[in-house]
């Protein structure tokens, strides 16, 4: 049934895009039937026998802890802290590298915020930033407020596209709340700099290499870079 489910996506992309959260919560609930399952096996197992009341509360419990978690979780920003060596580096550098925010749609400005906040306290050498920071549901204001406090962290922020950012899904939903063009703008009139399939150098010793996303025609081969 679930496999069914998400496959009925790829034939009612538009229903599914303008009215996602309740089709979205649909999914979530089978998907959390579907994992309840070897749970009620055990249960059925010890008890030789089957109830609907049992087999239904366990669905819904099942259910629950998963929106639970999901929805806690959403707010969570846990950052992952890793370290890197090479004999070709002459110093050393701490980079910040950020994705998939979705602003206004996974993530509200205030846990953007906080996360600013502890992105300041790291005083990172610069940022990277691997796309989809807005998507098909993010506002135009939004997306500008988001962009602009990039711009005021004080390093060099270096920002490639994602596969929603440009907001291709739109027409499926209300259409898109801001243009290729705006979108571009706002990210470098803030003193970001955009990378697609670009090689910038950031010190004596490091490059920095920027892709082009894997949805646009004019992605180039790896050889051709």
């Amino acid at each position: 049934m679930i496999a069914l489910a998400f496959a009925l996506i790829a034939f009612a992309a538009p229903v599914f895009w303008r009215h996602g959260y309740p089709f979205a919560a649909l999914y979530i609930a089978l998907l959390a039937d579907v994992l309840c399952d070897p749970l009620k096996a055990v249960l059925y197992g010890f008890r030789k026998k089957t109830d609907q009341k049992i087999s239904l509360l366990l669905s819904l419990l099942s259910m629950a802890a998963v929106l639970i978690y999901g929805t806690v979780n959403m707010e969570r920003v846990v950052p992952s802290r890793h370290v890197y060596t090479s004999g070709k580096l002459k110093q050393s550098y701490t980079a910040v590298f950020i994705s998939d925010l979705h602003i206004g749609s996974s993530q509200s400005e205030a846990v953007v915020e906080k996360a600013f906040n502890e992105i300041r306290e790291l005083h990172p050498d610069f940022i990277m930033l691997g796309g989809d920071i807005s998507d098909e549901q993010s506002e135009n204001e939004e997306m500008k407020w988001t962009y602009a406090q990039f711009g005021k962290m004080g390093v060099p922020v270096y920002y490639i596209y994602g596969n929603h950012d440009r907001q291709p899904r739109s027409a499926y939903m209300y259409g898109p709340t801001y243009s290729r063009d705006e979108l571009a703008n706002m990210i470098t009139d803030n003193g970001l700099i955009i990378l697609q399939d670009e090689l910038v150098k950031i010190g004596d010793d490091l490059y920095l290499l920027g892709r082009e996303d894997t949805s646009e025609y004019t992605r180039k081969n790896v050889t051709e870079l």
